[in-house]
């Protein structure tokens, strides 16, 4: 995540989220990312942790947008 600073300076932040990947009954990946109460899955683990990627740039990207 790149965020602007003062006097134009650009620097990059890392913020670090915890997903808990489990395995449903039906075979499918779960991936729970708790801190934003969201769920993603995915019929592999790593498209299940791909898609828990792409749901926290999604709710990054809105709360940003809204003034966040």
């Amino acid at each position: 995540m790149i965020f602007a600073l003062k006097k134009g300076r650009i620097r990059s932040m890392v913020r670090r989220y915890t997903v808990i990947l489990s395995r449903a009954e039906e075979g499918w990946w779960v991936a729970n990312v708790p801190v934003l109460h969201a769920t993603a899955q995915g019929r592999t683990r790593s498209s299940a942790l791909a898609r828990a990627k792409s749901l926290i740039r999604f709710v990054l990207n809105t709360t940003r947008a809204e003034g966040g």
